[in-house]
């Protein structure tokens, strides 16, 4: 059930009820990079401090590099610090239905796999290492509640619940764990969390604990995080973040309570031939210093077909 509620100015929608994150598909395209074109291969590498605007200086100490199907879908994925991680992606129709994860040092392989409904939800997720299942998380959805189960073994080890109700709006959310022989059932946490939609596109999701704190969270239609807002008694914590019209983040700054800046840090962005940005240099500013300084720079080397 959706329910308009007017303003003088504004409207907002109440979202029937909250959706968890079950998606297996996000982060893997070119869309998900902000790609413009066909591209191949995408290599990425934070650079060294003392890097000069001319000629990089620096030594890369961390690069990713991600392999893309012609379609635009992500094939495999190598992350690289000292030692070097690489996750295979497979796909069937458009799905993603296995993740591969290997890495240098010897560990064994971990295999996630996704079990999907004929709509082609994830109802199942199941991770294997080194060929032997470990466990299942398994996901359920009626007209009222979701549900994430996960079991390990033969056991159940952990449970969500998220339960709508009408009367607030609001959705409850319950995380349980289990442990012990018998499986003792023991309330992590339980809070109250409602969505809202303005006109303009932006979501708003306010989650509300016990003992006052809050954390609400403001995205814009396409997902992004403009503002982040924690407050309780431990202390307030509010990050805001700003995209330029082709979506790349161009500025992310920490506020104190009574609305002072805390530090800012904004990008600065060089683009390739067909639009897609092959060097983001931040720049850091607090009160402490009198002029911005630059921070982490980070390189894209990228292979169109």
């Amino acid at each position: 059930m959706i329910r308009l509620v007017r303003r003088a100015t504004w409207s907002l929608v109440v979202l029937a009820w909250i959706v968890p994150v079950f998606g297996a598909d996000g982060a893997k395209s070119w869309a998900s990079f902000g790609l413009v074109g066909s591209v191949r291969t995408l290599t990425e590498s934070d650079l060294a401090d003392n890097i000069s605007s001319a000629e990089p200086k620096g030594t890369p100490f961390h690069t990713r590099t991600t392999y893309f199907s012609p379609d635009g879908s992500a094939l495999f994925f190598e992350d690289c610090v000292s030692t070097c991680e690489r996750i295979d992606f497979v796909w069937q129709a458009g799905r993603l239905v296995e993740e591969r994860h290997q890495s240098e040092n010897q560990l064994p392989e971990r295999t996630v796999k996704y079990v999907r409904d004929s709509d082609g939800r994830v109802v199942e997720e199941q991770t294997e290492t080194g060929g032997i299942l470990e466990c299942t998380k398994r996901y359920r959805r009626d007209a009222s509640q979701e549900e994430e189960s996960e079991y390990c073994g033969d056991s159940l080890t952990s449970r969500r619940a998220w339960k709508h109700d009408e009367a607030t709006g609001k959705d409850q959310v319950s995380w349980y764990t289990y442990s012990g022989e018998k499986g003792d059932e023991v309330l992590e946490t339980r809070y109250e969390e409602r969505r809202v939609r303005l006109d303009d596109g932006t979501v708003r999701t306010e989650q509300l604990f016990g003992g006052g704190s809050t954390a609400v969270t403001t995205a814009d239609s396409k997902g992004r995080i403009l503002e982040e807002v924690r407050d309780s008694n431990a202390g307030y914590h509010r990050e805001t973040h700003r995209f330029d019209e082709s979506g790349r983040e161009i500025e992310k700054a920490e506020w104190a309570r009574d609305g002072t800046n805390i530090n800012r840090r904004t990008y600065a962005y060089v683009n390739d031939a067909q639009g897609n940005w092959i060097r983001r240099t931040e720049l850091f500013g607090s009160p402490a210093y009198s002029a911005p300084v630059e921070g982490e720079v980070t390189v894209r080397k990228i292979d169109y077909y």
